[in-house]
């Protein structure tokens, strides 16, 4: 039983990093360039 959850532990810790890392490149991107990558001018954000 310990092993398990030390495994599945380290999974859940892996997986923050990861997903850290995902948003911490979409807060870069939003800083770095603002709004121009959203390209509202396009029906997709808008979801039509």
């Amino acid at each position: 039983m310990a092993k398990s959850a030390s495994r599945l532990n380290r999974f859940f810790w892996v997986l923050a990093l990861v997903a850290f890392g995902i948003g911490f490149y979409g807060l870069y991107g939003r800083i770095a360039f603002g709004h121009t990558r959203a390209n509202y001018g396009s029906y997709v954000p808008w979801g039509l």
